[in-house]
């Protein structure tokens, strides 16, 4: 999760060498946060749910209990597949952070509109990073996986 944040930072800092002015537009915020989270957090499941085979069922839903959303199947996924659709909700906050990087800095409504979706779209898939990771170490070339009620199963 430190990368993604300091990837954020960076491109924050950078941009704010540019001007010696303040970068953002705050009026723009209250839309930022929104975007954020009633379009960004949506589409990060969405983006999960969609890698899984044609017709498994994948259910999108959220924990109020746990506070989080989730998607989730009983699908079985190669680790290929499932690497790939543990990352896949990285392509929005790429996407928003790379309009915050080349936008020019006259358009601070712009900037502002895309710095909070592009903070929650890379570091919110933390836990599928750290999926990932995992898979990379233990779980052998040609293996399926499966999440269960109890964490990811893995079978050859």
């Amino acid at each position: 999760m430190i990368i993604p944040c300091i990837v954020c930072f960076v491109a924050i800092f950078t941009k704010k060498a540019q001007s010696d002015e303040f970068i953002f537009n705050l009026w723009f915020m209250p839309l930022s946060f929104i975007i954020g989270f009633f379009v960004a957090m949506p589409l990060h499941e969405f983006l999960h749910a969609i890698s899984y085979p044609k017709g498994a069922k994948v259910y999108i839903g959220v924990s109020l209990k746990q506070l989080r959303a989730y998607a989730a199947s009983s699908a079985a996924l190669s680790r290929g597949r499932y690497i790939m659709m543990s990352l896949a909700p990285l392509i929005p906050g790429i996407i928003f952070l790379s309009v915050f990087v080349v936008c020019p800095i006259s358009m601070k409504w712009l900037m502002t509109i895309c710095v909070v979706p592009s903070f929650m779209g890379l570091i919110s898939p933390a836990p599928d990073y750290m999926d990932v990771l995992i898979i990379l170490r233990k779980v052998p070339k040609g293996a399926m996986i499966q999440a269960t009620e109890n964490g990811l199963v893995r079978y050859l």
